[in-house]
């Protein structure tokens, strides 16, 4: 395993000691010397895999009518629970209620909250593309003259 600027371009600074066929959080890394240019070994690096968050909650703290409407009417509000599932090969989210709501990425990769999988930009939408969800990044909404970024919303991380 190894970690570098570019894919194969030898400009690695970061590789482990061990070269098994399998999960790097076993292995020993070793960091380049910048001077030197000789491989030292690095013992308090170490590489955990990546577990998307149990749940995460939203929030509207503006103060837009429509939006609020908008949240209202659509059950958005609250905390979402990962479940055991994929969408688009990503785990997804669920809140109960009336509309059950969902977070997940659609086939574009921007995670999107709505009350059907295959809406591909759902009732809000984070432009950004991202493999998980961002907390800080705005939401866009579909409105009649085209899209309309929401502000005020918040997407936090529960553990």
């Amino acid at each position: 395993w190894i970690i570098s600027f570019k894919l194969n371009d030898g400009d690695e600074f970061v590789r482990s000691q061990q070269r098994p066929i399998g999960r790097p959080e076993a292995n020993i890394w070793e960091i380049k010397n910048g001077v030197t240019g000789k491989w030292e070994q690095y013992p308090s690096l170490s590489i955990t895999p990546f577990e998307y968050p149990q749940s995460y909650s939203l929030q509207y703290g503006g103060e837009d009518q429509d939006v609020k409407d908008l949240f209202r009417t659509n059950n958005f509000a609250g905390e979402y629970i990962k479940l055991d599932k994929t969408h688009n090969n990503v785990p997804y989210y669920a809140k109960n209620g009336n509309p059950l709501m969902y977070l997940y990425m659609n086939r574009g990769r921007q995670w999107t909250i709505s009350d059907d999988l295959e809406f591909d930009y759902g009732l809000i939408y984070q432009t950004q593309r991202s493999d998980i969800p961002a907390e800080n990044y705005g939401w866009t909404r579909q409105v009649e003259s085209g899209a309309q970024i929401v502000h005020n919303i918040s997407l936090i991380k529960n553990s």
